[in-house]
């Protein structure tokens, strides 16, 4: 017999196990459970506590995965592309100058100017979304 059909007859024989649990009823099932000595109320807390670690793992790893989405469709952090901070500033003030509605106020800043890395990420942000080109990037 091949892997296949011994699968085949694993899954068939489980699906039949499953069916008969559930087919049974809650009172036999507790006696069974009495019978082979087993505590309800500890199986009740070890099914409760892997379903809960199951629901953790499950969690973590759709969490993993979305951050990975996330990594892959974020633009490059090296969008410096050789630029110097101060030609950096200097492009970032002729966009925005051009820009009528990116002229924040220094009270939205709390009367702080951009950080570095924050004209940085407005760049990267605006050079991705498309309201920037390449071009606008040139010194």
């Amino acid at each position: 017999m091949n892997t296949k059909s011994h699968r085949a007859r694993l899954h068939y024989t489980v699906d039949r196990l499953v069916e008969d649990i559930i087919l049974t009823s809650d009172e036999d099932l507790i006696k069974g459970l009495n019978t082979w000595g087993e505590s309800v109320a500890e199986l009740d807390e070890r099914a409760k506590a892997a379903i809960g670690a199951a629901a953790k793992k499950a969690g973590r790893e759709r969490l993993a995965a979305a951050r990975a989405q996330v990594a892959q469709r974020r633009p490059s952090n090296d969008l410096n592309m050789g630029l110097n901070l101060s030609t950096a500033r200097t492009i970032y003030n002729r966009v925005r100058s051009r820009k009528a509605d990116m002229r924040e106020t220094l009270a939205a800043r709390n009367g702080s100017e951009l950080s570095d890395q924050q004209m940085l990420d407005i760049l990267k942000d605006l050079l991705a979304l498309g309201a920037i080109s390449s071009k606008d990037l040139e010194g």
